[in-house]
């Protein structure tokens, strides 16, 4: 998939066109579709990850999933405990692949 095909996917999720995105975005028409072939630079990227709340490595295709799983990561990492009691490891793991699952499956 390219850079054009994962933005328009996460289009469609929000139900947004890519006119719409390119004005909000303030983008150039058709800049978007230029992402067939190209990809944009860094700082674009950036911005784009953000914007859809992914990574960068989702949007060039380094990884299949959009979830942010950094920011789960980091939220997790300093929870030592729920309601008094400890969380292990594996009680982490189980919370973050629930999370995934969620927003994974969720429209936006």
């Amino acid at each position: 998939m390219t850079v054009y095909d994962r933005v328009k996917f996460l289009l469609d999720k929000r139900k947004m066109t890519i006119s719409e995105f390119e004005e909000r975005f303030g983008l150039s028409q058709n800049t978007t579709y230029r992402w067939k072939k190209n990809i944009p630079n860094g700082a674009t990227l950036e911005k784009l990850a953000t914007y859809f709340g992914t990574s960068t490595d989702y949007l060039i295709g380094l990884t299949d999933s959009p979830f942010n799983e950094k920011d789960v990561d980091r939220m997790l990492g300093g929870a030592e405990a729920y309601d008094g009691k400890p969380m292990s490891e594996h009680d982490k793991e189980v919370i973050k692949a629930m999370i995934k699952a969620y927003m994974e499956s969720k429209p936006e």
